[in-house]
């Protein structure tokens, strides 16, 4: 399994995001708050859920 640092993952999230129409200044929030939980160890709540929260933004 590959790893990758949170910077990385924090810029694929928010141009992810910003990409599928997301405002930057979000995008930024979104990526800060499912990074935390990694962070934090929550991984329930982490960046495995960036794909649902694009989902669910979208419809």
């Amino acid at each position: 399994m590959r790893h990758l640092d949170f910077d990385t993952l924090h810029l694929f999230s928010v141009e992810s995001l910003k990409k599928a129409g997301v405002p930057e200044n979000d995008a930024e929030i979104i990526a800060d708050v499912l990074l935390e939980a990694d962070k934090l160890g929550i991984d329930s709540h982490g960046i495995n859920r960036h794909q649902p929260t694009k989902a669910y933004i979208f419809g």
